[in-house]
């Protein structure tokens, strides 16, 4: 029984894959300088904490709660 779209910390962990994904491509291929690659490199790993997060405590505000 657990499904994306009715489970919401389930949701937003797929939603934060997604970005990751999309960021880290960003960060090894896609980025036009070192710096932008960087900043996409930060973001991504910021991300990654959160579906971390998001993953031990079972809700999307998971850090901010």
């Amino acid at each position: 029984g657990q499904y994306p779209f009715v489970m919401s910390w389930l949701t937003a962990k797929c939603f934060g894959l997604l970005a990751y994904i999309l960021l880290g491509t960003m960060a090894l291929k896609r980025g036009r300088t070192k710096t932008i690659r960087g900043v996409f490199f930060v973001v991504a790993l910021v991300i990654f904490a959160y579906i971390v997060s998001v993953a031990l405590h079972r809700s999307p505000l998971a850090g901010f709660a």
